[in-house]
């Protein structure tokens, strides 16, 4: 694996030596539903004190990058991880989206693997088969500006499975147990918009 020594100047890596040093980045995806949202996670195993790191993020027709309701983009940087780190994304001309994470304070981050991050992932309606997406120009720094280039990361985005009802009347047997996706019960029939878990299946509720 090649290996650069780099110093990190506003978000970018400036190459000024090389060495040899073994980083991974490892991409977790969940399923798609047409429609809704999706989560990519991002592990890096890294055998050297990582302080920052930068990875853009390509994705085919019919995958962008969510927004909440300011606009902004949607993530999660692992608390696990981190140490003051920030992450920022940004918008390529290219299309694709470059993440940077950074320590204010040039501190590495904590552990040498595990959950780096999570995106969420906005799946068009007319999505109806398996996607393929990457990683790539991915890089890592040390504090003292030794740097990693790491080899892209191609993964595949699935379909998932649900059961989709227009409305709650729609069902067969309104009686039944639903559960939130993250196991609490609800008490009686899902009252928004979203998916829920009924009898060991998925269930897309699109209105009352």
């Amino acid at each position: 694996m090649e290996c650069i020594k780099r110093i990190w100047l506003t978000g970018l890596l400036c190459t000024t030596a090389l060495c040899t040093l073994a980083d991974e980045v490892i991409v977790n995806a969940q399923r798609m539903i047409p429609g809704e949202d999706c989560e990519i996670t991002v592990e890096l195993q890294n055998d050297n004190q990582v302080a920052a790191c930068q990875l853009s993020l390509y994705l085919p027709e019919g995958l962008s990058l969510a927004r909440d309701d300011a606009g902004r983009f949607v993530y999660t940087l692992s608390d696990v991880r981190k140490y003051d780190h920030v992450m920022t994304i940004v918008e390529a001309e290219d299309g694709s989206y470059l993440f940077a994470i950074y320590s204010p304070s040039n501190a590495s981050l904590e552990g040498s693997d595990g959950e780096l991050l999570k995106v969420t992932l906005k799946v068009d309606a007319a999505v109806d088969h398996t996607l393929q997406a990457a990683y790539k120009r991915i890089m890592t720094s040390t504090a003292d500006g030794i740097g990693t280039k790491l080899p892209d990361v191609t993964f595949f985005l699935e379909m998932g499975t649900t059961t989709s009802v227009q409305t709650l009347q729609d069902m067969p047997d309104c009686t039944q147990q639903f559960y939130l996706l993250d196991g609490r019960q609800l008490e009686g029939v899902p009252s928004k918009k979203g998916l829920y878990v009924t009898n060991g299946r998925k269930l897309f509720v699109r209105s009352q």
